[in-house]
Order: structure tokens, then C-alpha cells, then sequence
């Protein structure tokens, strides 16, 4: 888990085409603990520094339980909405993160990916298609994991990749590792 969001949120690079054939569990000799070695990155994606920085707040907006402020940061610099479809739209947000308070995010965070799209189709919202490919390597990810440990809580190790990245993104030079 800590590979992929330290791939995604410290290292701004994600693999576009992760499924369970590209995952490859290996021992290193001497090593109790298994490793993960992610095969074939031919196809992968990374943001420019400002849309990176972006999906990083993003993320912590979702998690600090600040919907609205999410939806907002994902029509930043949409000159084509009106006032009224980014308000419907962040109302929206706002809503599915209070729901979100009732399970723990990641367990439903493939359906929180799905409902968002739509909410951006019924509001001509136009999603980073970048980060719709991070986001869809995450749902992946959740998939494997929860399926190889269902009492994984995958919020308890993105939140310190996020705070960290958040960190090396304000502060480029900075934070090593």
C-alpha cells in the first residue's frame, strides 16, 4: 500500500495499467515481510507540479471532511461553468463526503470515484483526466487489498503519504525521502 501512495502522492507517477497480472509479491531473502515489485509501467501518467499540488489538496479536503471545498478545487479554472453548476456540483460533493462518515471511505472508495464522474457528467464538470487515472489506480489498488486483508484500514496509510506530500509540494527542496 505505502508503494502505491508513495508513488502516486510523493513521487507524482502512476501506473496506468496496475491490475493483480502486474503485481508481482516477492521475499527478499532475509526479510520476513513480503514486497510488492509493480511490473510493466509502459503506460503511466504524471502531473504537471501546480496539478499535482491540486490533487493533493484535493485529496486532504476529502479526508479533513471538507466536500464542498473539494468540489470547488476540482472546477478550479473553469471558465465555461456557471456559478450556480460549481455550487449544485460542490453541494453534491459535500453530501457524498457526509455520507462517507457512515463507512470508512476507502471501502467504498471505487463507488466514491463512479458517483463523482457522474456528478461531474450532470454538471459538465470537466475532470482532470489525469487524476481520473490516479483515482482509478487507487480503486484497483483497494480492490487487491481489501481482498488480501479486509481489515485493512487504507486510510491509516494514505493520510501520512498525503500530509507528507502536501509538505514537499509546498516546500519543493526541502523534504527528503
Amino acid at each position: 500500500m505505502d508503494a502505491v501512495f508513495s508513488m502516486v502522492f510523493m513521487n507524482n507517477f502512476v501506473h496506468a495499467d496496475l491490475h493483480p497480472g502486474n503485481l508481482l509479491v516477492t521475499k527478499a531473502p532475509g526479510e520476513d515481510r513480503p514486497q510488492i515489485a509493480i511490473l510493466d509501467a509502459g503506460m503511466a501518467v504524471e502531473l504537471d507540479r501546480s496539478n499535482h499540488s491540486k490533487m493533493i489538496d484535493i485529496c486532504l479536503a476529502f479526508f479533513r471532511s471538507e466536500g464542498y471545498k473539494a468540489g470547488k478545487l476540482m472546477c478550479d479554472g473553469q471558465s465555461n461553468l456557471s456559478n450556480e453548476a460549481v455550487h449544485l456540483f460542490c453541494q453534491e460533493i459535500e453530501a457524498l463526503v457526509k455520507e462517507s462518515h457512515n463507512t470508512t471511505f476507502f471501502d467504498k472508495f471505487g463507488t466514491y470515484v463512479t458517483d463523482i464522474c457522474g456528478m461531474a457528467c450532470s454538471h459538465r464538470v470537466k475532470l482532470n483526466e489525469q487524476f481520473v487515472t490516479m483515482a482509478m489506480a487507487i480503486k484497483v489498488l483497494e480492490g487487491i487489498a481489501l481482498n488480501l486483508n479486509p481489515e485493512l484500514e487504507l486510510c491509516n496509510e494514505a493520510i501520512p503519504v498525503l500530509l507528507k506530500a502536501q509538505l514537499k509540494s509546498a516546500m519543493p527542496g526541502f523534504y527528503r525521502r
